[in-house]
């Protein structure tokens, strides 16, 4: 998920909401993103808008909230991303720690990686007590972790009760101090339905490389950043042309990666290097001096 500032008045502004108190504005538009995971490359596959009920299948969920449901999204994104890649692992945020999307997950066969919210009386107590239930030692061969099979959530479910049950793995790795998911000092929870243990040293180092392919994700915190700078700036209050702007600049982004890829590859310095060689604002300057040669 991320966050698109907003700053003009409200009136009839039905999708608008309320930023995080760690932003520094008050009002955005919220989309989400389905994005490829691959070594150094991150392409936008899919896009979703939240904060309007009426492009939402809330009809489908007990009660008569008037809010979305991330396990509907779950959904969309998880439809339109299955039409260009095979999904082989799912590396959700936090935002997607919920039983609907545990179950969609589950529904459609597919392994996932999702940190987890630490509340007040379950996942909270088991990471606050991490340094008596850990298993393993900080040595070379080994590493310390502990894993929970069968982990109980609750939660509702689309098409279902209120209060659906599913199972999930809980896997909590120590504090790391490059961890920008979990508070500073933290243990690491996890839900996973992956095929870990901490029975012996050999399942410690592979639960923890696994769990930590999450990391590999951490790249499209900063690719929001480029893609904001590739969306063109509107001062109009339609949210649809809001929308297309930004999905517009994920259309570009792909662009500049894919450009960007092409050049390392026809000089062969793909496999060996890592930042791009064609910067984005080269690429945006180029862009926009051939589209200037249209109009």
């Amino acid at each position: 998920m991320t966050y698109v500032a907003y700053y003009g008045g409200r009136d009839e502004m039905v999708w608008v909401q309320g930023a995080p108190d760690d932003k520094g504005y008050s009002w955005c538009h919220k989309f989400d993103t389905a994005v490829i995971v691959g070594q150094n490359t991150h392409y936008t596959v899919g896009v979703c808008p939240l904060g309007s009920v009426e492009y939402a299948d809330n009809h489908a969920y007990p009660g008569q909230s008037q809010s979305y449901f991330v396990g509907d999204v779950t959904r969309r994104l998880l439809s339109i991303a299955d039409q260009f890649v095979n999904i082989r692992v799912v590396y959700a945020d936090r935002e997607f720690h919920a039983a609907d999307v545990i179950f969609a997950l589950e529904e459609r066969d597919l392994k996932y990686v999702i940190p987890a919210k630490k509340d007040r009386y379950r996942l909270g107590p088991l990471c606050d007590r991490f340094d008596q239930i850990k298993r393993g030692y900080d040595e070379e061969h080994d590493t310390p972790l502990y894993v929970e099979h069968d982990w109980v959530m609750h939660g509702q479910v689309k098409n279902g009760p209120s209060n659906a049950k599913v199972y999930t793995n809980i896997v909590i790795l120590p504090p790391d101090e490059d961890d920008e998911t979990h508070e500073e000092g933290s243990p690491q929870p996890f839900l996973t339905n992956l095929d870990v243990d901490d029975e012996i040293a050999l399942d410690r180092r592979w639960a923890r490389e696994q769990i930590e392919q999450y990391s590999d994700r951490a790249a499209i915190e900063n690719s929001y950043s480029s893609i904001k700078k590739c969306a063109a700036w509107t001062s109009s209050k339609e949210f649809e042309v809001r929308w297309f702007h930004f999905a517009f600049g994920c259309l570009v982004y792909n662009m500049w990666l894919l450009v960007d890829f092409l050049t390392q590859e026809r000089i062969g310095v793909i496999e060996t290097r890592k930042k791009p060689r064609i910067t984005l604002s080269r690429f945006l300057n180029w862009l926009e001096k051939e589209f200037g040669k249209l109009l």
